[in-house]
């Protein structure tokens, strides 16, 4: 039984080298800060999240969900301070996003949001 386990293991393997797919294909950036609906953030925070490994990624920043232009794009880092956008209004809600690119591959992010201490 054990045998069989291991050539599954091994066919698995090279069926996926072949059709170019792999079984840990990244995941879009998750586990943002500040929490997603969080409430009484402190304007001035930076914006922060988990991503893939070796991804670039992309930060939209908006009071809406339907987001413009990006704030930031080609991000190596998993965290963007938009000190450009200091002059953010108390106890107004903000949605951000945050897309990873890896290989040439667009991982688009949720949507999350927060609202600023009155």
């Amino acid at each position: 039984m054990k045998h069989h386990a291991i050539t599954l293991l091994i066919i698995s393997a090279a069926l996926m080298a072949i059709v170019g797919c792999s079984a840990f294909a990244p995941e879009p950036a998750y586990n943002p800060s500040p929490m997603d609906g969080a409430t009484g953030v402190l304007a001035g925070i930076d914006l922060a999240w988990t991503g893939p490994e070796g991804a670039t990624f992309t930060v939209y920043f908006g009071t809406s969900s339907s987001f413009g232009a990006p704030v930031a794009e080609g991000l190596t880092t998993d965290f963007y301070d938009p000190a450009p956008l200091d002059d953010l209004t108390a106890g107004q809600t903000y949605f951000w996003r945050v897309d990873s690119i890896v290989g040439g591959t667009l991982l688009e992010g949720e949507v999350w949001s927060f609202t600023l201490a009155p």
